[in-house]
């Protein structure tokens, strides 16, 4: 990517600015009409920031906005998919988003990097074939596996972008094998997203304690699924970049 003009760079900020505030109003929306009308703003500033991204060829910012405008025209189409844990990954996003042009690195690209495998570890066949064929479609390599025994025998064979991880598996649940994660120094930075049908909350509380990142919560949209990732792989980078763990940012969104 060549440098961003100063133009391209303001008008960027003004596009997350604005996603920023109409997010603000779609929290606060009562109404069934309030929402759809929200969510349509919404939309509308996703796909102009697409533009600005595809107009100065900066890949991560496509990679980033092209999940984020599927969740948002999934949801204008169905407003009632609108829940705690969609909104969370739009609020992560926005806010990745706001770390990127409030900090003056919208020149810094990470799209031209190779995006690293992301592990999928789940004992149930179904899911783990449905998460792995979301993320390949949104532009990930994947390794799926079905236990946390084959997880961790795998975890020092190359560099990951990072893991989801289901909760409720067998001898080593998500939360243990996220803490084997964490302790292991070539995984110690990467993103732990867990995948779980648990209560949301009671979920958030133990990944905070092992120090995982998020969580996305079954039923998931593929849209839900690969803004998640793409928005961890690049805030990771970033992190990474800046001297700073990923473990830091623990229960972040």
């Amino acid at each position: 990517m060549n440098s961003m003009s100063p133009e391209s760079k303001r008008d960027i900020t003004l596009s997350v600015n604005s996603l920023r505030s109409v997010f603000k109003t779609l929290v606060k929306a009562q109404s069934y009409e309030e929402r759809v009308a929200a969510l349509n703003e919404m939309l509308k500033h996703a796909n102009r920031l697409n533009s600005q991204g595809r107009h100065c060829g900066h890949k991560e910012l496509l990679n980033v906005t092209r999940p984020l405008i599927s969740l948002l025209a999934e949801m204008v189409e169905k407003p009632q998919t609108l829940n705690s844990s969609n909104a969370r990954s739009l609020a992560g996003t926005l806010d990745y988003f706001w770390e990127v042009v409030s900090g003056g690195e919208t020149d810094t690209d990470f799209g031209d990097d190779k995006a690293w495998p992301v592990m999928v570890v789940d004992d149930e066949p179904l899911s783990l074939r449905a998460t792995d064929f979301a993320l390949q479609n949104g532009g990930f390599e994947t390794v799926s596996v079905d236990s946390p025994k084959k997880a961790l025998e795998a975890i020092g064979s190359r560099q990951w972008g990072l893991f989801l991880l289901d909760v409720d598996m067998p001898d080593i649940n998500g939360y243990q094998l996220c803490r084997m994660i964490r302790e292991n120094h070539s995984t110690a930075d990467s993103p732990v997203i867990f995948v779980t049908g648990f209560n949301d909350s009671e979920v958030r509380t133990r990944m905070v304690d092992c120090l995982g990142n998020d969580v996305l919560t079954k039923p998931f949209s593929f849209p839900d699924l690969t803004l998640k990732c793409w928005t961890w792989f690049y805030r990771a980078k970033r992190m990474t970049a800046g001297g700073v763990s990923c473990a830091t940012a623990a229960g972040r969104n």
